[in-house]
């Protein structure tokens, strides 16, 4: 029989992420045990590390959005215990999100990553990661806010409020 280890990840608004499994939990902030930042300069470490969407890809490392300012908008807690900061780039722009919304891998790619931001600055970000999340120098990111239709009109959304694949693997 082989052991079952359960787990469970959650973000919470102000005070960072907490990772569950059946042998207790672990709060991860930015005051001194991950690569998380708190939003913006002059916040407390503590109580202003925002995160959001966390999910466990297949080899168990755990993906999390943060919203901030000052640091890398994503990062990975390994299946070994180790945090790394993934910074995105998308036309040689730096991404920040202020209001980080989810993570999904792309079902035809699991080297793809889906990323948004509700609003503020509302965007869909897809990352290729080149299958090594914790090496970024591989890693190749496309930022949108804004779409053109099938008939050349612009749209520009004010918000995001969700993300699917469907069952033939189109992104929605």
């Amino acid at each position: 029989m082989v052991p079952v280890s359960l787990s469970s990840e959650t973000t919470t608004r102000s005070d960072g992420s907490i990772s569950q499994n059946n042998k207790g939990y672990k709060h991860f902030d930015a005051s001194n045990n991950s690569t998380l930042k708190p939003a913006d300069t002059g916040l407390s470490d503590y109580y202003y590390t925002r995160t959001d969407g966390p999910m466990m890809d297949e080899q168990g490392n755990v993906w999390v959005l943060n919203a901030t300012f000052i640091g890398a908008p994503l990062h990975v807690y390994t299946s070994t215990g180790q945090w790394c900061s993934i910074p995105l780039y998308s036309g040689g722009e730096s991404l920040a999100f202020e209001t980080p919304t989810g993570i999904w891998i792309d079902q035809r790619n699991s080297q793809y990553k889906w990323l948004f931001a509700q609003r503020g600055k509302p965007q869909v970000v897809l990352l290729d990661d080149g299958g090594t999340p914790t090496y970024s120098g591989d890693d190749r990111c496309m930022a949108r806010s804004t779409f053109t239709d099938q008939n050349g009109n612009v749209l520009n959304p004010a918000n995001f409020r969700c993300f699917a694949q469907d069952q033939t693997k189109r992104i929605w």
